[in-house]
């Protein structure tokens, strides 16, 4: 037996959303624990995108050390059981044990789960801090929009978010009074697949998202969640003539 360790719905569901969304479609991840954390780290197929998830502190796990390999499917069906609370695992070579009340699962680990060695380089020449009310009207600004780009232009003066379908055209313009904080250094353009951008805003209520944006890098978007962590994504630009 390498470890037993309760793991919050919560911190599963937030792996899970990251895992399935357009951006990542991942069918397996690696849960690290570490330092009273849980951590995942993964790149998507394409190598187009990744995530980077790390959990609030845990007390109870402070002093354990253990990578948890698990298919996505297999989260799925602990958290169609567990509903709210903790899932709780004993993690052996090659198998991870769920049990529930009297209920016991043998999931068995994915091989060679990879991770990244680094995270993308990133020069930043526009930053924004925004609310989930923020990245509540993104969300629906663009929930029409199929088979296009997001496109983000910024300047000192403002930042603004468009989508053109050539059936319909969607623009949202955030001035710096409209959100937390914004900086902008130099003008930026850079252009997003529309699904797999839209898939990163996955809002939580009272949740703070920081978008960092630079000519010709990936975009960063950071979601900090009470309670839960932070999440990190990351997503490479479209490149235009």
């Amino acid at each position: 037996m390498v470890g037993v360790i309760d793991i919050p719905s919560e911190v599963l569901n937030t792996i899970y959303s990251a895992a399935t969304s357009k951006l990542m479609d991942l069918d397996e991840v690696k849960i690290s624990v570490s330092e009273g954390r849980f951590k995942v780290y993964h790149r998507n197929a394409e190598c187009s995108g990744m995530f980077v998830y790390e959990s609030e502190f845990y007390e109870d796990i402070k002093d354990l050390t253990v990578d948890i390999p698990m298919f996505v499917k297999d989260i799925k069906t602990v958290l169609s059981i567990v509903k709210k609370g903790k899932a709780n695992f004993t993690v052996n070579p090659g198998e991870t044990i769920f049990r529930f009340e009297k209920l016991t699962k043998h999931f068995p680990h994915p091989t060679n789960v990879s991770t990244p060695e680094k995270l993308p380089a990133i020069e930043v020449t526009t930053k924004i801090e925004m609310s989930d009310k923020n990245m509540e009207m993104i969300n629906d600004s663009f929930s029409d929009i199929k088979n296009t780009d997001i496109k983000i232009f910024a300047n000192n003066d403002s930042i603004k978010f468009e989508a053109d379908n050539e059936i319909r055209k969607t623009n949202i313009v955030f001035e710096p009074t409209d959100v937390i904080s914004y900086s902008n250094t130099e003008k930026t353009f850079v252009g997003f697949d529309k699904d797999m951008a839209i898939s990163m805003f996955n809002v939580k209520k009272d949740g703070k998202y920081t978008i960092e944006l630079g000519n010709r890098y990936p975009m960063k978007v950071t979601q900090e969640i009470p309670s839960i962590g932070k999440v990190v994504y990351y997503i490479a630009p479209k490149i235009y003539d």
